[in-house]
């Protein structure tokens, strides 16, 4: 099982559950070359200039570009994002 301890400047640490209730930390490094595909709710509200909640309900109505909603996530396309927003 893991669980996100901390951002490091190299990557992100986890703590993973041993037997015997040890604990050791795992990093996972990100791929720098890597480019992200998708947006969070805040980085488009801070885009945009609005509030969290003002967002959010962008996203819940707008037909204009592409959202991903998974549970309590909410992830919008980067590419049909920035397309509408140009």
């Amino acid at each position: 099982m893991l669980s996100k301890t901390g951002r490091r400047s190299a990557g992100t640490y986890y703590a993973v559950k041993l037997p015997k209730g040890k604990i050791k930390l795992e990093q996972r490094i990100i791929n720098e070359n890597s480019e992200k595909r998708t947006y969070t709710v805040r980085e488009i509200a801070e885009m945009l200039r609005i509030s969290e909640r003002a967002a959010y309900y962008l996203c819940k109505t707008t037909t204009d570009f592409k959202v991903l909603s998974l549970g309590r996530s909410v992830r919008i396309n980067k590419e049909s994002f920035d397309e509408w927003f140009s």
